[in-house]
């Protein structure tokens, strides 16, 4: 019974946040009505945002995508790092450190990347 009432709650989507001392403000890409968007690392150069979502245009399920910080400090359209030829290979929460620790690993492909 427990999980049938679960069922009729509804799906809870993922948002990014954005911090900025004491000014929060969503990531101007969320769209919690349609898609999740989560697990984030920034480059060590703040340039580039790294993220989970399940949003259209991906390869299908929840993808890893990439939005490059403008001159201007806003955020550019995201694009899907299915291209990245480790990405190819596997799905895994994104870091910006120079090893990965892959979450779910996905055809067949080791937990850990270097």
């Amino acid at each position: 019974m427990g999980w049938k009432r679960a069922l009729r709650v509804g799906t809870r989507r993922l948002e990014l946040f954005l911090i900025s001392g004491e000014t929060i403000t969503p990531f101007p890409y969320n769209d919690p009505k349609n898609f999740s968007v989560g697990h984030a690392a920034i480059s060590p150069d703040g340039k580039t945002l790294y993220f989970v979502s399940d949003r259209p245009g991906g390869q299908g399920g929840a993808d890893i995508w990439y939005s490059v910080r403008g001159t201007d400090g806003s955020w550019g359209a995201p694009s899907t790092a299915a291209q990245a030829s480790i990405l190819q290979m596997m799905k895994c929460s994104p870091s910006s450190s120079q090893t990965a620790r892959c979450l779910s690993p996905a055809k067949g492909m080791p937990a850990w990347v270097g």
